[in-house]
């Protein structure tokens, strides 16, 4: 039986992100449309839909290829991850005065569900090391990021737990490549 977590699974949304948080550059409503739409049409995802608060079978996609962006601010669908299963995600695009960021996540809570090393992360985790069930994650997220980045250039990809802290992620892609930097 194919392990997996629903949108109603209880404590799936619980405890922060695992994320993929791509700094799209200038700020850009068309650019970032593109990436939402690139990121749910990858073959590994289910979505997008409107609500985690309903299951995924009873509701409708929110884009299609007829969309225009009105739904971009916060999408929730699931995702086959490799080596984990199949998990709840959700995209974020955050609208900043200058830029643009999309960020990728799986919560903490859906990855404990199926991993038991996960744990009570990051409470009870050692915060100069990376979490040794992480690191498939963050080679799938980084292979998604170098994917987008043929299609959509961006300028720089953070993975981790809330990755959208700038300056505290040392898992990155760039125009460079995918970089596990050493503490």
């Amino acid at each position: 039986m194919a392990r997996s977590v629903s949108f109603l699974t209880p404590g799936a949304w619980a405890g922060g992100s695992w994320e993929l948080a791509v700094d799209l550059g200038r700020r850009s409503r068309r650019a970032a449309t593109a990436t939402v739409r690139w990121i749910w049409s990858r073959n590994e995802f289910d979505g997008p839909y409107a609500t985690n608060q309903m299951a995924a079978e009873d509701q409708v996609r929110v884009i299609s290829d007829r969309s225009h962006g009105e739904h971009l601010s916060q999408l929730y669908g699931l995702v086959d991850v490799p080596t984990f299963g199949r998990l709840v995600c959700s995209t974020t695009v955050f609208r900043e005065p200058d830029e643009d960021w999309l960020l990728l996540g799986i919560p903490i809570g859906a990855l404990g569900i199926l991993d038991d090393r996960v744990g009570g992360y990051p409470f009870d985790a050692d915060p100069d090391d990376e979490p040794e069930w992480a690191l498939p994650i963050d080679n799938w997220m980084a292979a998604v990021a170098l994917d987008l980045m043929e299609v959509i250039p961006f300028r720089r990809a953070n993975i981790g737990f809330i990755a959208g802290d700038l300056g505290t992620s040392t898992v990155y892609v760039d125009a460079d490549g995918y970089h596990r930097d050493a503490s």
